[in-house]
């Protein structure tokens, strides 16, 4: 990051206001233009998806972590056992959320946020790890590639007629 300190560590229960808003602005700013404004900014979606955050963060089975920079939050990651498999291997892990407030984007917040799930992964034990991205997110697409993510087979519906693509990493050991 540039021009100040960052700093990689659990969320907690303070944190889940920012951690909304922070995913409110992210995929508002990935989705806008093909998914309408007034979809975007819907008040009953942002309480919804508040609620599920509050949800993961009270999960044991997951792990969230929070980026402050400058003594601001500026983004988070949601790691836990992947969501479609009913009996999830302790071998595979699920990236369910990185988001890093646009005001962020660009100073390295995502990749430290990275390198930590990275390291959350070894600790667990954790060989394989995947993430559902939506196909249209060409940002996130390309973060992703840059730090070793490979397709793999898995697609469930999206929105604006664009799927969720599956892609996997082989942790490093």
């Amino acid at each position: 990051m540039t021009g100040g300190r960052l700093l990689i560590r659990p969320a907690v229960p303070a944190d889940l206001d920012a951690i909304a808003r922070i995913h409110t602005a992210a995929r508002s700013a990935y989705y806008r233009g093909p998914v309408p404004d007034d979809v975007l900014a819907d008040p009953a979606a942002a309480a919804r998806r508040r609620r599920i955050l509050g949800q993961r963060m009270n999960d044991p089975r997951c792990t969230v972590l929070s980026a402050e920079a400058a003594g601001e939050l500026a983004g988070f990651a949601i790691l836990g056992p992947p969501l479609d498999q009913p009996v999830p291997d302790p071998a595979t892990g699920e990236l369910r959320q990185i988001h890093v407030s646009p005001a962020y984007w660009r100073q390295g917040i995502g990749s430290a946020l990275h390198d930590a799930c990275v390291q959350a992964w070894r600790a667990a034990a954790v060989s394989t790890a995947q993430v559902d991205v939506w196909a249209n997110n060409h940002r996130a697409r390309a973060f992703y590639a840059h730090h070793g993510w490979r397709p793999a087979a898995g697609r469930r519906p999206g929105p604006a007629g664009a799927d969720f693509v599956r892609l996997r990493l082989a942790i490093p050991r």
